[in-house]
């Protein structure tokens, strides 16, 4: 392993656990949210936007890696099933 294979893969490591710690229990509340019928706020959808910025960043570092495409595939679905369906809820929530 290069030096610089072995600095991305540091920093995959550490991206993945403040995934695991941070980001993926706050994004599960938002996804038992809006399943239960409510809608986003603006900040919840400015941090979503701040996940998928900070996502795209570490693209780059994660090219060569398998895993990391496959949990990113997992997490891009996960995002789209949230906010597909907080925009059922707005919807719903303007038709009424």
């Amino acid at each position: 392993m290069t030096e610089a294979s072995h600095d991305n893969a540091a920093v995959l490591a550490v991206l993945a656990k403040d995934f695991t710690d941070h980001r993926f229990p706050r994004l599960l509340d938002l996804k038992e949210k809006v399943d239960n019928g409510n809608v986003l706020d603006d900040q919840e959808f400015e941090y979503l936007a701040k996940v998928l910025e900070e996502a795209a960043r570490a693209m780059p570092l994660a090219v060569n890696n398998p895993e990391w495409h496959r949990l990113s595939a997992q997490v891009a679905k996960f995002f789209h099933t949230i906010t597909e369906k907080a925009l059922e809820n707005e919807e719903n929530l303007r038709s009424r």
